[in-house]
């Protein structure tokens, strides 16, 4: 610690009068359930319209912090509280807080309630970047003793080497994370630090622990520390020095934290028993959801009714106190003394800040090696694919065309690669935010600027293997100096269309957002490339500011020059050829046909080819390298500054919620909050209780008392470490059960082996009773379709286990979890309390009859804590469920609604399993200490077993509580012998699931504003842009050619909406693997989620046809229009949706999925005949991926449709002239040669030069592509069955993968009953 706080300057805080007022809409209701909350309406346009009104969320609050103390902000609601520690360390100029000695902006440090760290790096990892930010002069050495000193001040020795993790990655766990956060905080080594929800997830052991720590940094080196807690044992409160009291924006009380009950004493509050925490007393008297009788616990009967106990009573008995003059004496005696602020705020300098930068990107680009391996053996097998289409191209005017058509390819594959990455480069944007906005570790755009770098020596790795492959299968020019060149435009084109996608991601605001953004732009860099549309065909409207604004113009300009200047180019076409006449004809009267090609020579310059057909010049190569140099640096420019000016407003939104009111629905006087009377031991009155118990009656299903219980169970990793040791217990129907110890312990691991939800390794139990009847398992983490209102996420769940009517059910449980007034309000935005209760409520619709629950009380303060256990312990009382809970910091009037107590200790070992009165005599009885009179008995315990010296779990299996214990449980396992305690699974008809996930799954899209308008306007726009550049086309042969490829780039535009839709669909596909596999089938989810996302494709590609096909006005058949939209606004829609969400379910993670779509799209695209024409795909492409590829029968399709029959009129440019032989005119001459080839003549009766035309109609054209009107039918049907083996393949590989993953957990690896995972994990539900 001496390192880090060795420069801190200890400095006072103060604020005289802050308030912040804030603009809310109140969507029009009458009263928010929630303080400050800006309630939206379901209609974009009412939004609009509708005014705001101004809220003061901090009103007119005081305050003064000096160096050294533990100042703790208690109040409701949360966020403002939250929002009053960002204006204390905000870095804004315009801040209101005053400071003392304040020098620089870093000395102020905030830390969110958010864990957000890189998860594939380890905690070393992360320690130590942090160091080398905030302390650049020391070496490795120092750095690890420094890492080793703050993890093990806080008990994380264990966790040096192991990576940090997250939700989807496993590593160390919740606390271990929030503990990370907080260190990574203090290496800022803020002089004021402020820390919200500080303890979140941590039991109060090691709450007090980390406390511990903070207070003696604050008194050796002088640093304030300001946090808000939501739950602690008195022994925590008491470690601070100075509370701040605030309800609704008022405050209420400042002062010495030992003074708070005095005061309120005053007021007419007190204790109810000495071991309520004074948090607890805050929290009851600021309660809003109970009446002020209910209070009576907590209220002086002799003060009458003079107890203030409003918001404005309470704030006005502050103003009035002594307490308040006191404070304003203070704030005002330190107005005078207001530091100055430099504007020198960071410890590094930027080149020590960027190299940290970079070390920490690198280093995370390498940890997430198997997304490049991925990445890497995709290139390689493209390049082998791309490379054989195009095997040994010859130096030929075909070989041109070709060669023309794999360069693009080549550019436009890295592009498809880019677009992937989208996503990729969006995230961890909030731990950038975190790190250089509340730490100032480094500056946003130096962080950027490393990202950029460190990706380019793994891209051009990629790139140069792909290039070697696929040069040299090509047979591009074979010299050193040809491959070079070819290899440094291609490096430095692919960095700057990297470049670009990182710039769109890192500056949008949404995921959806960028993957529409780079839709659009995916379109203007292929089709302002000027292959797709020549230079002579673009409208000039366009040609300035998007031609010449297009890196990849100017690289493939580079591209193809370098392989053609100065070649000579055989004709493969002669006019006229193919009779013996023809070929005796000499050839001063011949021409090539070919751009380029003169008059009595039989090849073609390339460099003539070059311009006449592209407008390119050789001399523009090195040029364009200067401008591609030039647009790499610009992109980055605009990122950095844009990141800059915008990463700092990112996650400050206010507190939104959505309402969704029912016009059947009427306005309900509210129901007094249920069970909730005090905090204290004693009863309810008799009409509360008539009232609760009313409520459970029908929550589950009547059970005879059952015993569900397990015996000497443990939990091994395939890697052999053992994270459970021989653990024994058991539960009764009826009962609630605590599972507690230290953070790390193994308690979700447990409950997660019980309920059979581990995803790797294996359980072993000598015995464990078959969990029968239905089991309910409240997650750690809320995971919900989060556009659902609470009452409908209520209704889904409880509709998909019984088909008959629920309501009444779910009012009662609404009432009961105190969420009927937040019935109609969207999940999303709702604060925690709240979605931990919507979590419990889904788990009770289904009549539980065994019930987990992971921490449901972590980040709530201990009366939301109070109210959600005694809803729990109802629960088990008249529900007859039997309940097992983990639970952290729980209070003693918390404690005392357990029944029994099971109690880990690290490392997974048992060190009590019995009642909660006897737990303090089994550890007063060791020698270490007694257990104090008003201390919290749980943390006396877990600090108890916290000691190494004694071997705990020994201790516990030689006391009388075990040996009675293991007898119990014999005694159960023979009475189970005699009784099969399994129940038999109810049938669900499929189609009830069906219909019931297929209306959650269409709200969840429909509902979904930002990803509807993202994806029609990717639709619309790419219409319009595609229309307008194609305006009116002409009848010209190269207009013909450029309309081939905007077809073929209407098809590609699926690519970034392929993305778009895995994105949207994986949350779901997530929820379904983690919470709801038991609850219906698991073909269910991906059919859904096809039926809705199908429609909302066609309508958009309708939306899109409407603004390119008549604009294009290329073909005015009505006929003709409607074969064009049938089959790319219906059948194309149709495919690419059903593929999409096929590789998403088929693929382990979305990254991967990622990478298999970039792959699979690539193929269907290069071999679909638009780049290597029909007759020169070798036969073995032909027969293996040409006839497979669906875009090969739907750019069929959609070309015929508008060419067929269309007349051409070529330009006097596309003209091939010829003398004709003495004595004829040119239609006798060419007659023939008209006959065998088509084609047509300007004028048949000229003598001396013939100007031929190659094409009649676009039939001709599309004839020399295999491409026949004719056929369209056929390939209609076609194009429904690669739809329908889209679902079926979907369906198999999910299905196989389901079943390789339950596989995957294996059998035990000792002599004992082995526990097998469920195999519901796979299943689903049983249907009928």
């Amino acid at each position: 610690m001496d390192t880090i706080f060795a420069e801190t300057i200890p400095t006072s805080v103060w604020f005289d009068g802050l308030t912040v007022e804030e603009r809310i809409r109140t969507g029009g209701s009458s009263s928010s359930p929630l303080f400050a909350a800006n309630i939206d309406s379901p209609s974009t346009i009412r939004n609009l319209r509708s005014k705001k009104t101004g809220v003061r969320i901090l009103n007119n609050v005081s305050l003064k912090v000096d160096p050294g103390e533990l100042c703790l902000i208690l109040g409701a609601p949360k966020h403002a509280n939250s929002l009053l520690l960002r204006e204390i360390s905000s870095h804004k100029s315009n801040s209101q807080a005053q400071f003392s000695d304040l020098l620089s902006r870093s000395q102020l440090v905030f830390c969110s309630y958010e864990d957000l760290h890189y998860p594939y790096l380890t905690v070393r990892q992360t320690l130590d970047l942090a160091l080398r930010w905030k302390l650049p002069r020391l070496n490795s050495k120092q750095r690890l003793d420094v890492t080793k000193e703050l993890l093990s001040s806080v008990g994380m020795d264990h966790t040096l080497d192991t990576r940090v993790g997250d939700e989807f990655f496993r590593g160390i766990s919740g606390g271990e994370r929030r503990r990370l956060s907080l260190l990574e905080a203090l290496i800022a080594g803020g002089s004021v630090n402020c820390f919200d929800n500080a303890t979140r997830g941590l039991d109060s052991a090691t709450a007090a622990k980390v406390l511990d720590v903070l207070r003696q940094v604050a008194a050796k080196y002088g640093p304030s520390f300001i946090m808000t807690l939501y739950q602690g044992s008195q022994d925590v409160y008491d470690k601070f020095d100075k509370v701040v009291v605030v309800f609704n924006g008022q405050q209420i009380y400042y002062g010495p934290a030992k003074e708070v009950e005095s005061y309120f004493s005053r007021l007419g509050y007190h204790r109810s028993s000495s071991r309520q925490t004074t948090m607890e007393l805050i929290d009851l008297i600021l309660d809003t959801e109970i009446s002020f009788d209910e209070k009576r616990g907590i209220i002086d009967p002799s003060m009458g009714g003079s107890i203030p106990h409003t918001v404005d009573q309470l704030s006005l008995a502050w103003r009035k106190s002594p307490e308040y003059a006191a404070l304003q004496n203070a704030t005002q005696a330190n107005s005078t003394s207001t530091s100055k602020i430099s504007s020198t705020t960071y410890r590094s300098n930027l080149l020590r800040q960027f190299r940290t930068c970079f070390i920490r990107n690198f280093t995370n680009n390498v940890k997430s090696w198997p997304f490049y391996a991925a990445q890497l053996v995709t290139m390689i097998f493209l390049a082998i694919c791309i490379g054989t289409l195009f095997l040994r191209l010859k130096m030929d005017t075909m070989g041109s065309f070709s060669r023309g058509s794999v360069i693009f390819f080549a550019l436009l594959l890295f592009t498809f690669i880019a677009v992937s990455e989208v996503k990729i480069n969006f995230g961890n944007s909030l731990v950038i935010t975190r790190q250089s906005c509340n730490y100032l570790f480094y500056r946003p755009w130096v962080d950027s600027l490393s990202d950029i770098i460190a990706e380019i020596p793994f891209k051009l790795a990629e790139e140069l293997i792909f290039l070697v492959i696929f040069y040299f299968l090509v047979n591009m020019n074979g010299n050193a100096g040809n491959f070079f060149s070819f290899y440094l435009f291609l490096s430095i084109t692919i960095l700057v269309v990297d470049q670009f996608y990182h710039m769109i991601s890192r500056l949008s605001p949404t995921v959806a957002v960028a993957t529409s953004l780079s839709g659009l732009a995916l379109l203007w860099l292929a089709m302002y490339a000027t292959y797709v549309v020549q230079q002579s065909q673009i409208k000039v409207w366009f040609k300035y500011w998007l031609m010449y604004t297009d890196p990849l113009m100017y690289a493939f300009e580079s591209l193809l020059s370098t392989q053609l200047h100065k070649q000579i180019m055989h004709c493969n076409t002669v006019i006229p050829s193919g009779t013996p006449m023809y070929d005796s004809i000499p050839y001063e009267q011949r021409m090539c046909a070919w751009q380029g090609a003169s008059l009595g020579n039989d090849f073609v310059r390339g460099d003539d080819y070059l311009k006449e057909a592209f407008g390119y010049k050789y001399s523009h190569v090195w040029r364009n390298l200067g401008i591609l140099f030039i647009f790499f640096v610009g992109f980055t420019v605009i990122e950095l500054i844009g990141i800059e000016l915008t990463i700092a407003d990112r996650g400050l939104d206010s507190l939104k919620l959505v309402e969704y009111r029912r016009k059947e629905e009427q306005v309900e006087e509210e129901p007094s909050r249920l069970a909730i009377s005090a905090l204290d031991k004693a009863s309810s009155s008799s009409s509360d209780e008539q009232t609760a118990n009313g409520l459970l009656t029908a929550t589950a299903t009547a059970v005879p008392t059952t015993t569900y219980y397990w015996q000497d169970l443990s939990y091994f990793l395939g890697n052999g470490s053992c994270l459970l040791q021989g653990i024994s217990g058991y539960v009764k129907t009826g009962e609630l059960v605590a599972l507690m110890g230290a953070s790390g312990a193994g308690k979700t691991t447990l409950l997660n082996a019980l309920a059979g939800r581990y995803t790797q390794g294996s359980v072993v139990c000598g015995h464990m009773s078959t969990m029968g009847g239905v089991i309910g398992y409240v997650e750690q983490q809320e995971m919900f379709v989060e556009e659902l209102t609470v009452k409908e996420a209520l209704e889904i769940y409880a509709s998909l286990q019984q088909a008959h009517d629920s309501s009444a059910h779910i009012e009662q449980i609404l009432r009961l979890l105190g969420l009927d007034r937040y019935s109609n309000f969207q999940l999303r935005g709702l604060p925690l309390e709240q979605r931990k209760k919507v979590s419990l409520g889904i788990e009770l619709v289904n009549r539980p009859t065994l019930l987990f629950v992971d921490e449901i009380t972590s980040g709530l303060d201990d009366l939301s804590a109070y109210n959600i256990v005694k809803c729990l312990q109802d629960l088990a009382r008249n529900a007859h469920i039997a309940i097992l809970c983990t639970v952290h910091q729980p209070s003693p009037s918390l404690m005392g609604k357990f029944d029994r107590l099971l109690l880990l200790k690290r490392d997974g070992q048992q060190t009590y399993y019995g009642g909660i009165n006897s737990a303090v005599d089994f550890f007063s009885h060791h020698e270490l200490r007694r257990c104090g009179e008003n201390e919290n008995i749980v943390d006396y315990m877990i600090e108890l077993t916290g000691d190494e010296s004694v071997d705990w779990q020994e201790y516990w299996r030689s006391s009388g509580q075990s040996t009675n214990l293991e007898r119990m449980l014999e005694d159960e396992v023979e009475e189970v012998e005699k009784t099969d305690m399994r129940k038999g699974s109810a049938n669900f008809s499929y189609f009830h699931q069906f219909s019931i996930i297929l209306r959650r799954t269409a709200i969840e899209v429909f509902r979904n504003k930002n990803y509807v308008f993202a994806k029609v306007g990717l639709y619309v726009f790419s219409g319009l842009f595609i229309g307008f550049s194609f305006w009116k086309v002409d009848y010209s042969i190269k207009s013909l050619q450029s309309s081939m490829f905007a077809i073929f780039l209407i098809l590609c535009v699926c690519s970034p909406l392929i993305h778009q839709i895995q994105d949207r669909c994986n949350p779901a596909k997530l929820l379904y693997e983690l919470r709801e596999f038991r609850d219906y089938h698991w073909s269910i989810l991906p059919l859904c989620q096809i039926i809705v996302e199908a429609p909302l494709a066609i309508v958009s590609a309708s939306l899109s046809f409407l603004c390119f096909f008549f604009t294009w006005d290329i073909n005015e058949s009505s006929v003709r229009a409607g074969y064009f939209y049938l089959d790319y606004a219906i059948m194309f829609q149709l495919y690419y949706v059903t593929f999409a969400i096929g590789v998403l379910y088929f693929s382990p993670n979305e990254l991967i999925g990622d990478v298999y779509s970039s792959l699979f799209f690539a193929l269907m695209v290069v071999f679909c005949g638009a780049m290597q024409p029909y007759s020169m795909i070798p036969a073995f492409w032909k027969y293996t991926v040409y006839y497979e590829s669906p875009f090969t029968y739907f750019l069929q399709n959609l070309m015929t449709d508008l060419f067929d029959n269309r007349p051409i009129v070529c330009q006097a440019n596309e003209y091939a002239l010829l003398s004709p032989q003495l004595g004829m005119n040119c239609q006798q001459y060419l007659q023939q040669y008209i006959d065998i080839n088509g084609g047509y003549l300007k004028n048949g009766d000229e003598t001396i030069y013939c100007t031929y035309c190659e094409y009649t109609s676009g039939q001709d054209f599309t004839k020399n592509l295999n491409m026949y009107f004719s056929n369209h039918w056929r390939n209609f049907g076609i194009m429904w069955i690669f739809v329908v083996a889209n679902v079926v393949l979907m369906l198999m590989a999910y299905k196989a993968m389901l079943k390789y993953r339950g596989r995957g957990r294996g059998k035990g690896k000792k002599p004992q009953q082995a526990i097998e995972p469920s195999s519901q994990a796979s299943e689903g539900k049983q249907f009928s």
